[in-house]
């Protein structure tokens, strides 16, 4: 599994990055979701080989089985029939691969899984436009609280314009452009007040 690292997750695709902010392990299995789920609906990037026509180019099917070609005599023909069950055999498992691995992406999309789309993802990631990187970013401090005046629960700050509601105690509080007692004060901002008032 490749190690995850907070931060900026880019993939670098044929037409565009993709960027999906990531600062959890859990953040990182759902935009691998995200990206498997878009990959498999824009229809083609996976398929499943076994429901393909046949080509002109795949490998003929064996005459002998294994066991009849052990009992040539040794010679080119021994040999070539043996090159050629290997190259179907090999054409054979990477087909029914092909397809397991389809259906694993079905289902992990079905279900919603995200770290099956993370083993997924990164069993891709080598083949062309799959590739991903991460990048690390700087996450600043938030800035302080603003502090509301004196008896006041409301308050728009003069520079910025923004709208405030503090926390308070049961008392008396400003609201409304008037006093009112008050059971509390959840802050807000940006105009949604939050406010329950004693009956």
């Amino acid at each position: 599994m490749r190690p995850f690292t907070p931060g900026l997750l880019i993939f670098h695709e044929k037409h565009g990055n993709w960027h999906y902010d990531v600062p959890t392990e859990n953040h990182y299995q759902a935009a691998c979701l995200t990206v498997l789920t878009r990959r498999f609906e824009e229809g083609y990037w996976y398929h499943d080989p076994l429901e393909e026509e046949s080509h002109e180019w795949d490998p003929e099917p064996p005459q002998m089985s294994l066991e009849e070609i052990e009992k040539l005599p040794e010679g080119e023909i021994r040999d070539t029939a043996r090159r050629q069950h290997a190259k179907y055999a090999g054409w054979k498992k990477e087909r029914e691969e092909g397809h397991q691995q389809y259906e694993r992406i079905k289902k992990a999309i079905k279900t919603g899984d995200g770290q099956e789309a993370r083993w997924l993802i990164e069993e891709f990631s080598h083949g062309e436009y799959e590739g991903y990187t991460f990048e690390g970013v700087e996450r600043p401090e938030p800035l302080p609280r603003p502090t509301a005046p004196e008896h006041e629960t409301r308050w728009v700050d003069p520079e910025t314009g923004q709208r405030w509601i503090f926390e308070a105690e049961e008392g008396l509080g400003w609201i409304h452009g008037e006093y009112a007692r008050i059971r509390y004060c959840v802050m807000a901002h940006k105009g949604e007040e939050v406010i329950r008032t004693a009956s």
